[in-house]
């Protein structure tokens, strides 16, 4: 993933610090974080999507109903 490889490169910058593990390591789970949000937003957008078909479906049953 890019991003794990830019961060990482952010890190790398910072070798002369003492808290390079400390940097890398939050660079890491900021990006496995962001990678989590991405996800659930994805879920929530499917399931944003499955719920405007469905509510698209019923509405052409009923228009189909009243005629």
């Amino acid at each position: 993933m890019l991003l794990y490889k830019s961060m990482d490169q952010i890190a790398a910058y910072n070798v002369s610090r003492k808290s390079r593990v400390i940097w890398t390591f939050t660079c890491r789970e900021a990006a496995h974080m962001l990678e989590i949000l991405e996800h659930r937003a994805d879920i929530g957008f499917r399931a944003r999507v499955r719920e405007s078909a469905a509510e698209a479906l019923v509405a052409s049953k009923l228009q189909e109903e009243w005629r």
